[in-house]
């Protein structure tokens, strides 16, 4: 057996109501950043495992709450081998991914944990 990491991101699909509007409309995020967020892990990966290929999970229609709002959000999942570097890119892409000009989010839901493959 094969021990490896879990990675999963998540990832809003509409950003978050402005507080300074009556109306709490949400809109919906360009599918753009989804697909950026999908090529810096493809980037990062595949030069970091040289080709190794790895298989990414997208969850659709997945939801959560966020201060009382409802989030739909979608997951990303992919099964690694993790260096400290590689969580410590993660971390930095989180951070970036939070950004006004991406999701525009206070935070955002990124986890990893050990799984056995047989």
């Amino acid at each position: 057996m094969a021990s490896k990491m879990r990675v999963s991101i998540y990832l809003p699909t509409e950003y978050n109501p402005d507080p300074k509007r009556k109306r709490k409309k949400r809109r919906k995020i360009p599918r753009e950043h989804h697909n950026r967020v999908m090529l810096e892990l493809e980037q990062h990966f595949k030069e970091r495992f040289q080709g190794t290929s790895t298989d990414f999970m997208i969850r659709k229609r997945t939801s959560g709450t966020w201060k009382g709002q409802i989030d739909k959000i979608e997951v990303i999942s992919t099964d690694l081998n993790l260096t400290s570097e590689d969580l410590a890119w993660l971390r930095e892409r989180k951070n970036e991914w939070k950004k006004k000009d991406r999701f525009d989010q206070e935070e955002m839901y990124v986890i990893y944990f050990p799984i056995m493959v047989v």
